[in-house]
């Protein structure tokens, strides 16, 4: 994800979430690398681009809520059919 992305995503899922401001954006930010990394290490060799594909950003921003609530290994078991669309959609 380009660095110009990040600070809008941030703030959109801040915003929807009502994530408090006493939390950094340096670690909503690491949940977003997180998230990123995992959904696109699903989609081999390819970039999903977060800013175009929204159903794909929707997903990142769920991964980013269960991060943020300590549930990341429920993640993939809850959103298996999105991750499977997501997947079908890159091959």
């Amino acid at each position: 994800m380009e660095q110009n992305s990040i600070a809008p995503l941030v703030a959109e899922f801040r915003a929807e979430n009502n994530i408090a401001t006493s939390i950094p954006d340096s670690v909503l930010i690491q949940y977003l690398k997180e998230g990123e990394a995992m959904l696109n290490g699903l989609v081999e060799h390819l970039e999903i681009d977060f800013s175009t594909d929204l159903t794909s950003r929707a997903l990142l921003k769920d991964y980013m809520r269960y991060a943020h609530f300590g549930a990341r290994a429920e993640f993939k078991s809850v959103y298996a059919g999105e991750i499977y669309a997501t997947q079908i959609k890159y091959l």
